[in-house]
């Protein structure tokens, strides 16, 4: 079975969740019954998916902040959202955050939608 690890900057780390963190994001989504009916396996495997698509297909702003880490986040100079101060770069942006819990979400409702023929 696969394991979570989302230590910022960990050289082991392979997704920016962890299992609790999406568990309550989508108790308040649209419809959280694929997420809740999911196994914790299914779950662990839809947020590393989840985070290697992000890493894979978007270009971040700034720079990662050591080369020993594993995953694209903890950056460094990157903007706040207002763009007045940069975001720390010991921790993974909530934003990232939140974008990872969406895509593993979907991920695990494609894959309990039976596809029609």
């Amino acid at each position: 079975m696969a394991v979570v690890n989302a230590t910022p900057g960990d050289p082991l780390a392979n997704s920016y969740a962890t299992i609790a963190e999406p568990d309550s994001y989508h108790e308040t989504g649209l419809d959280p019954s694929a997420w809740t009916a999911a196994t914790e396996d299914q779950k662990t495997r839809a947020l590393i998916s989840a985070t290697r698509l992000l890493d894979t297909n978007v270009t971040w702003q700034g720079r990662r902040a050591t080369i020993e880490q594993a995953l694209d986040w903890p950056r460094y100079f990157v903007h706040a959202r207002d763009a007045r101060w940069f975001l720390s770069h010991l921790r993974i942006a909530q934003d990232v955050k939140n974008a990872t819990r969406e895509l593993a979400g979907q991920l695990i409702v494609s894959r309990a939608t039976p596809t029609s023929e």
